[in-house]
């Protein structure tokens, strides 16, 4: 290292050597240094790496030496207070062809290098858009030898002018205020990254004029974007005029909001935005924003008028358009009125009650004449208004309603589709009347709904005005499959409809027809035989049986439909409990022809069916030494009705091993939970047990009488009874 004296006499040297190369002391050209002139702060070892960085001043030298065997590299570490130019001249030995290398803040990420111009040969480095902050300069080359490295820093024109960053996005914008100037920077690079562009927001009270003036510096060709109030969509922007030239944006027609302007450009430096704001004439005449579409619809009252005006922008769409909305208490007549501004064409769209289906228009008669829409026979309900038109200015809308001259005379409306169905009692009158329009469509149709408690026929009478030509349609509980239609037979002639066969539910009627006028709906309910002895549903499959005692009855009903289905089967299961006979007897109602399936224990096994004797008509199916377990009965046939199944069941006795004398019985009670063992001889020592599947005893006793009772309540599942006497037994597997 080379000391602050060393030095000293370096530059007296070099001094006094151009003073002998020009014969005389040029004191215009050459100065002698002074005493802090000639002190060049040294740098200080080991500084091989950007974490061993020397750190050096702004505008200032240091002196430092490098060679190609233990010490390649030299970093030294600077800090920049604003944005701005930085600036380094390396002045090498004799023997030494230095280069500099410049690092972003994290001593890593390379920026910029000088040209390695040669042994002896000064070498400049210049980065003229640094963000403040801290950076590193390393010093490498060939050969080997001193150096003196000088740096100078140049501030951009407004150093402590930056705008708040970061707000690079919408997200990250600064607000401003509208009719203040402000200033930024743009185009500086740091820690990573560059500022391409500022984003900033603001917000104006009104509808009204936006001025944009952006003064750049001369080293910065930039121009301004705007963007609408979702800080994505692109309004305008200005042409971008050149480096140093200031460029203009202005947007005349702007919504009263808050919105987002971008700078951006090419090159950098710094920047001045002025802002002018200019409200519209009324400010506060607007109608009330948004209501551009039907779901922003503004609600008007009847017979009263209301003003507003179109054509300023925000918020993705140009006002366009004003919807309004009202409502009219009865079906009647609507008349409305446009008085446009003579800058403005308007007109005037009717929609119906969804806001969408268009009903009618008026006719766009010219900038500032009057417009008119008049429609005479709309539903009671609530409809939308429309303006639109050409041009831009205020307007006056005034509406006029007439009710129709009996207003309360109607059914109950809307009830022109399924979900907006009257329910009506059953074996009962309804009135109402069609011809009106709204709600989509004129009023063609009326629907109502109705409940059955229990399955049977349902009959409906339509007594119509000669006015009108009239029909019945009945759908199901779902208000869309179509049942059945009544047939339409004439103006004023009554319609009748019959469907015999419905199960218990709700289900619709729908009157419609053409013409118009008043009409008289009555209806009558007859239940089935055994309105309240339905099966309980659903019994389609095996998997679904009812259960079924047997020596029992059960009820049940078949072949009616709704919802979707026709009750055309049922299942029952029931359980034996040994080898015998069952019978099944089926007893159907007068409108049913039934019949009996037999199945085995997997359900699906066909055993055995009845004949199917006729409509109204007992069938009987027997199957004699079934095995004792579980089996399934099927209700089928042609018709509609109720019947009723009795099933009974005679057992075998099954004796193993020598039954004693075949006068021994095992008899199970099912019901009463009892088992009776009967004739045992006096004169035989007679005892039972009673065995589970597992193999265990549950009972073990001796039997001293001739007929004897088990209580076998609280036990379920298969077991075998026996009965032993000296050398014989008799054996029994029973179910409860």
């Amino acid at each position: 290292m080379k000391s602050a004296r060393s030095f000293l006499v370096f530059m007296l040297l070099v001094f006094l050597g151009n003073v002998v190369a020009s014969g005389k002391a040029d004191t215009k050209s050459v100065k002698l240094p002074s005493q802090n002139q000639l002190i060049t702060p040294s740098e200080v070892e080991p500084n091989n790496t950007s974490f061993e960085a020397n750190d050096i001043e702004l505008n200032s030298s240091i002196s430092g030496e490098i060679n190609n065997i233990d010490d390649n590299y030299d970093f030294y570490r600077f800090t920049i207070p604003n944005d701005g130019k930085i600036t380094f001249i390396i002045v090498p030995g004799a023997a030494l062809d230095a280069y500099l290398d410049l690092y972003d803040q994290d001593g890593e990420s390379f920026l910029h290098y000088s040209m390695q111009a040669g042994v002896g040969i000064t070498d400049t480095l210049v980065y003229p858009n640094l963000k403040a902050g801290t950076y590193y300069v390393r010093v490498g080359g060939g050969g080997e030898g001193t150096y003196t490295l000088n740096n100078v820093f140049t501030p951009t024109a407004i150093p402590d002018g930056n705008d708040a960053e970061p707000n690079d996005t919408p997200a990250e914008s600064v607000f401003t205020d509208y009719n203040i100037p402000f200033t930024g920077h743009l185009g500086f690079l740091g820690n990573g990254a560059t500022d391409l562009t500022d984003f900033f927001s603001f917000t104006i009270p009104f509808d009204g004029k936006m001025t944009f003036t952006l003064i750049p510096e001369n080293t910065l060709d930039c121009n301004i974007d705007l963007y609408d109030q979702d800080g994505a969509s692109f309004l305008a922007s200005s042409n971008q005029t050149g480096v140093g030239i200031n460029d203009t944006l202005i947007y005349g027609n702007l919504k009263a909001g808050t919105y987002f302007f971008r700078i951006g450009g090419g090159g950098y430096g710094s920047y001045t935005l002025n802002n002018v704001f200019t409200a519209t004439s009324i400010p506060k005449g607007n109608d009330v924003e948004p209501n551009d579409v039907q779901a922003e619809s503004f609600q008007i009252g009847i017979d009263v008028p209301t003003t507003g005006h179109l054509g300023f922008l925000g918020n993705g769409a140009t006002d366009l358009t004003d919807f309004f909305s009202f409502t009219i208490p009865f079906d009647g007549k609507m008349t409305f009125t446009l008085i446009p501004e003579n800058t403005l064409d308007g007109y005037i769209d009717l929609y119906d009650q969804d806001g969408a289906s268009f009903l009618m228009s008026s006719m766009q008669t010219g900038v500032g004449v009057n417009d008119t829409l008049n429609y005479g026979n709309l539903k009671a309900g609530t409809y939308y208004i429309r303006i639109g038109g050409g041009g831009y200015g205020s307007y006056t809308l005034n509406n006029v309603f007439t009710a129709t001259s009996i207003p309360n005379g109607n059914d109950v409306e809307p009830n022109d589709i399924q979900t907006e169905s009257l329910p009506i009692g059953l074996d009962g009158s309804n009135t109402g009347h069609l011809g009106y329009f709204g709600n989509q469509m004129a009023d063609y149709y009326d629907f109502y709904s109705f409940t059955t408690p229990v399955d049977g026929k349902i009959l409906f009478t339509l007594v119509q005005d000669n006015t009108i030509d009239a029909y019945m349609d009945l759908l199901d509980q779902d208000g869309i499959n179509f049942l059945r239609v009544s047939s339409e037979t004439g103006l004023g002639v009554t319609d009748s409809l019959v469907f015999s066969n419905l199960k218990a539910g709700t289900y619709f009627i729908r009157i419609g027809g053409g013409g118009y006028g008043s009409y008289s709906l009555n209806n009558y309910f007859t239940p089935t035989a055994i309105p309240n002895g339905n099966d309980a549903e659903p019994n389609e499959t095996y998997a679904e049986a009812n259960s079924l005692n047997i020596n029992n009855s059960k009820t049940g009903h078949i072949n009616y439909f709704g919802n979707g289905t026709l009750d055309y089967y049922d299942f029952y299961t029931f359980s034996i409990s040994a080898k015998g006979k069952i019978t099944a007897i089926l007893t159907p109602e007068n409108t049913l022809d039934a019949y009996i399936d037999l199945y085995d224990q997997n359900g699906t096994t066909f055993l055995r069916f009845s004949t199917q004797t006729g409509t109204g008509i007992a069938d009987t199916l027997i199957y004699e030494d079934l095995n004792a377990g579980s089996y399934f009965i099927g209700i089928g046939g042609s018709g509609y009705g109720s019947y009723t199944l009795n099933l009974s069941f005679t057992e075998n006795v099954v004796s193993v091993e020598n039954p004693i004398k075949n006068q021994v019985t095992i008899v199970p009670n099912f019901n009463n939970k009892i088992i009776s063992i009967n004739n045992i001889p006096a004169s035989d020592v007679t005892s039972i047990e009673i065995i589970d599947v597992s193999g265990r005893i549950i009972l073990r006793e001796r039997l001293f009488n001739t007929n004897n009772q088990i209580n076998f309540s609280g036990k379920r599942g298969l077991f075998l009874v026996k009965v032993s006497s000296g050398k014989t037994k008799v054996v029994r597997k029973v179910v409860f």
